[in-house]
């Protein structure tokens, strides 16, 4: 059984070697997209390590993504998130947002994610800024 968001997907070819996350950060006036697959493959070369994520600490972050409610439950729940700690502070959730929406409707207090920052992940982002 699949969802809308799981057969565009499938339609677009998307896959770990192609999977693009996209956030546009109007109020500090730019867009960012991070190539997924090249993201994963840092993880494994660097031998990252998963760490626990409390999801009361993700909360704002998820308040400003769209979260597809029947996508949720075709997302593998054991899977690890990718959190990227911006240079102000801040978190991105740059894979994983329906994992953490489906850990939250499950009332789970929290998830394993893998942390990285802002600067790690520059080689594989592409930044615009808004005009």
């Amino acid at each position: 059984m699949s969802c809308e968001a799981c057969t565009h997907a499938q339609l677009q070819g998307y896959g770990i070697a192609n999977e693009v996350f996209s956030f546009t950060f109007r109020d500090l006036g730019f867009e960012v997209q991070w190539c997924i697959g090249a993201v994963m493959r840092y993880i494994v070369d660097e031998r990252k390590t998963p760490d626990t994520l409390m999801l009361e600490n993700i909360l704002p972050w998820l308040e400003r993504v769209e979260i597809v409610a029947e996508h949720i439950w075709h997302v593998p729940a054991d899977l690890p998130i990718i959190v990227v700690t911006m240079k102000d502070g801040s978190s991105v959730v740059i894979d994983g947002n329906h994992r953490v929406a489906r850990a939250l409707a499950e009332g789970r207090e929290s998830i394993k994610a893998f942390f990285l920052t802002e600067t790690e992940v520059e080689p594989f982002a592409v930044r615009y800024e808004l005009t």
